[in-house]
């Protein structure tokens, strides 16, 4: 997991030992802060979860996966375009993080850009076994984006109106 997090052995200490995340923190520090970020969320703290992936990102900013994080809590908290621009910078850190393919693709579906959710939900369907139960809700909400388009050419795009016809194309 250290190479996820972008860490090196700490300066002056023997590899293995301790390791530093890029911008100076212990690998153990940052990982409590993104524990202590997902009790936050867990017990509804919102604000607390969102401070603290503040303080993980300060350190790891490299992580997709806490970019994603924040999107979701910012989310929940009603900062839609917050959580947007979240979402948006996991995904070009790593463009196949389904957290960021998720969020973005949900939060597109809530403001009814139904063509573009329409190209999240599919590629993040991609991602995802497809027997999942994640996978089952997210063909779901792929459904409805399709079905809202209404099986039509958009902006080039033929967006078949079951999840069995396809994927999206563009």
């Amino acid at each position: 997991m250290a190479a996820s997090l972008g860490d090196a052995p700490a300066p002056g200490g023997p590899a293995g030992v301790a390791t530093v995340s890029r911008h100076g923190l212990p690998a153990a520090a940052l990982e409590d802060l993104v524990a202590h970020a997902r009790a936050r969320f867990a017990a509804r703290d919102l604000p607390g979860a969102v401070a603290a992936l503040d303080d993980a990102l300060a350190s790891a900013p490299e992580r997709a996966d806490l970019w994603s994080m924040r999107g979701v809590a910012r989310s929940r908290q009603g900062d839609h375009r917050g959580a947007l621009e979240d979402h948006e910078e996991a995904l070009r850190r790593d463009p196949d993080d389904l957290g960021g393919r998720v969020g973005r693709g949900m939060l597109r579906l809530r403001q009814r850009d139904y063509l573009r959710a329409a190209h999240d939900l599919q590629r993040a369907l991609e991602l995802l076994p497809p027997r999942s139960d994640r996978a089952t809700r997210l063909r779901r909400a792929l459904d409805r984006a399709r079905g809202s388009l209404g099986g039509t050419v958009v902006r080039g795009f033929r967006v078949p109106r079951a999840s069995g016809e396809g994927p999206v194309e563009g």
